[in-house]
């Protein structure tokens, strides 16, 4: 991977500490934090912030770490020219993700670091940054962000743009996303051009889609000012694909060593150089991706299972992680739904069991249930009682034949079968199933006997201090 990486050196939060024990305890900043301003307000009082940046006195040290660092932009990097790009310590952590909130400069010269510098420092104290690292939106509050800086070679790209280890679309870990467009990343990365996309397979090693963007514009170094400008693409150029397989499988096989660097699905920003050099900017983990738990993840290049999450409902959805307490009672909400004696619950732990209990979330295995059955039929049976449900059957992603499982767990097989079948009040069930047919409005009456002998029970637990919400 080094061989892939620009010349580059960082400024530390050390660097950038004395600035912030100035800043975060300055009127200006305490103003900044009260919830009550209005957007209007807070934009100002930003903006007091930001101007206090361009004008805060570099100490001692900080004046030969700049010094030093524009030597080294002359004498190392190519043309002379660096690109800033500051970093939040918690925007490269797996919790939170800061990308794209805080400055970056292209085109750099050795004379205009430290201006660049602080220009990059005070896009901390953008309103829009404010608002994010409120505790209560991202769990981080702004004075507890380290902030960063990275001078780093410019590189005068001809294609770029950002890679995903995992498809941050489907939360697929065997696919890479690949997204490209001709000149620098930044036309990528703003969304000023609609970019190629390309998904492909890291197990197989094949391409499994790909989407031509159009691309108008792209935006270039201009070496001799520093500056980056913004060039009209040809219409034949504009509509031809950017990134060539040859290029696209390197880049997927250096995405994957980031992956295995860190340890966990990765953001890559990239660039091909004019010499067809591949160059990895950075990388950051991706936040987005729905977790499983550890035991129901399918391994690398393994057949898919599909997990209905058991709790989700047009009327009665919730994302919320479940406790033990949540757990357990809907448990007994099931077992009493099927008259199970104390002990006999028919649902397990295990993943490979047709329902089952996550971490933090009760499933339904839909691939025990497709051997034998099709989404046709659930969504018709699901139809009346959860138009939601009947709609997660009917949609593309719903496969029977990538989901369905060839051959059943051991634990799937008649001998259980027949053990909770007897487990279960058939004859109660057949007894008033036929009695609602015969006499409804018998039935019913029985119904609403049995519920008040219910509520009774209810009140007197409530008497003796026993309260059930």
């Amino acid at each position: 991977l080094q061989n892939h990486a620009p010349k580059s050196y960082a400024l530390s939060t050390t660097f950038f500490k004395p600035w912030l024990d100035v800043l975060t305890t300055s009127r200006e900043f305490v103003e900044c934090q009260r919830d009550d301003l209005s957007p209007a307000t807070l934009e100002a009082a930003c903006s007091q912030l930001k101007q206090k940046c361009a004008t805060i006195a570099l100490n001692s040290e900080q004046e030969i770490v700049l010094n030093d660092m524009s030597t080294k932009i002359e004498q190392e990097f190519n043309h002379g020219l660096a690109s800033v790009r500051s970093s939040a310590v918690e925007e490269d952590g797996g919790e939170h993700s800061f990308a794209g909130i805080f400055e970056t400069k292209l085109g750099v010269r050795p004379g205009n670091l430290e201006t660049a510098v602080r220009e990059c420092f005070a896009s901390k104290f953008d309103a829009r940054v404010l608002q994010y690292t409120k505790p209560k939106q991202s769990g981080v509050a702004n004075d507890e962000v380290g902030f960063a800086v990275v001078v780093m070679e410019m590189v005068d790209s001809v294609v770029a743009g950002v890679a995903f280890s995992a498809n941050p679309l489907n939360s697929d870990r065997d696919e890479c996303v690949v997204d490209s467009s001709w000149g620098l990343g930044e036309s990528v990365v703003d969304g000023s051009v609609t970019a190629d996309r390309f998904i492909f397979d890291k197990v197989n090693k094949e391409l499994v889609h790909q989407e031509v963007g159009n691309k108008p514009t792209e935006k270039r170094l201009d070496i001799i000012n520093g500056q980056v400008k913004c060039v009209d693409v040809d219409k034949n150029r504009s509509d031809s694909c950017s990134l060539p397989p040859k290029s696209l499988h390197e880049l997927v096989e250096l995405v994957e060593c980031v992956e295995q660097e860190y340890g966990k699905p990765m953001d890559v920003e990239w660039a091909i150089t004019e010499d067809g050099v591949m160059v990895l900017l950075q990388a950051r983990p991706i936040t987005t991706l729905f977790w499983l738990d550890e035991n129901m993840m399918t391994g690398p290049g393994e057949k898919r299972v599909l997990y209905y999450d058991f709790n989700i409902a047009s009327e009665a959805t919730t994302t919320r992680p479940f406790c033990y307490m949540d757990l357990t009672m809907y448990n007994l909400m099931i077992d009493k739904m099927f008259c199970l004696p104390p002990g006999n619950s028919w649902i397990s732990n295990d993943p490979k069991m047709p329902v089952f209990n996550g971490s933090s979330r009760q499933y339904v295995n839909l691939s025990i249930f497709f051997k034998y059955l099709t989404p046709a039929y659930f969504a018709k049976e699901s139809a009346f009682l959860d138009p939601y449900l009947e709609s997660l059957y009917k949609s593309k992603d719903c496969s029977r034949t990538k989901y369905q499982m060839k051959k059943l767990p051991k634990e799937v097989n008649i001998r259980n079968g027949i053990w909770y079948l007897r487990k279960l009040p058939l004859r109660k069930w057949y007894k008033t199933s036929k009695l609602s047919k015969k006499n409804p409005e018998k039935a019913k009456l029985r119904y609403l006997e049995i519920l008040e002998q219910d509520l009774v029970k209810l009140k007197t637990l409530e008497k003796r201090g026993e309260k059930f919400c």
